[in-house]
């Protein structure tokens, strides 16, 4: 999978004998745990140095209901969140004080660039 932004290699790790790259993109895995079937599919695997999920696009887009697999390298994740084009919603491993500190933080920083976005096209649209 390659970076979105830049292009960097992030490769899946530990995959299960006889697959590849390509399948750790494609496939989606189903397994029986606790009598209850889940599905395992980009983003639930390991992946080096990068970011991979399963996205899908809502109503309103020229691309209404179709989904995709998006990869966004480590370094990529850290310079879009300082510019505000990524948005840090959370942690799902951690619930702490740090994260509502680290969530407040970036949230702010998303705020601040896209209202800055907002004002400098009303600023061009007045021209």
């Amino acid at each position: 999978m390659k970076c979105i932004c830049c292009g960097f290699r992030i490769k899946a790790e530990y995959l299960d004998e006889g697959w590849n790259q390509e399948d750790a993109v494609f496939k989606v895995e189903s397994k029986l745990i606790r009598d209850k079937t889940e599905y395992f599919r980009a983003e639930n695997r390991n992946w080096y140095d990068g970011v991979v999920g399963n996205i899908s696009a809502g109503y309103g887009s020229n691309h209404d209901g179709d989904q995709y697999v998006i990869g966004i390298c480590d370094k990529c994740v850290t310079e879009k969140l300082y510019d505000g084009s990524l948005a840090y919603t959370g942690n799902y491993m951690f619930k702490n004080e740090y994260i509502e500190v680290e969530k407040d933080k970036y949230r702010k920083i998303w705020r601040r660039n896209n209202n800055l976005d907002e004002l400098e096209s009303d600023d061009i649209s007045d021209v």
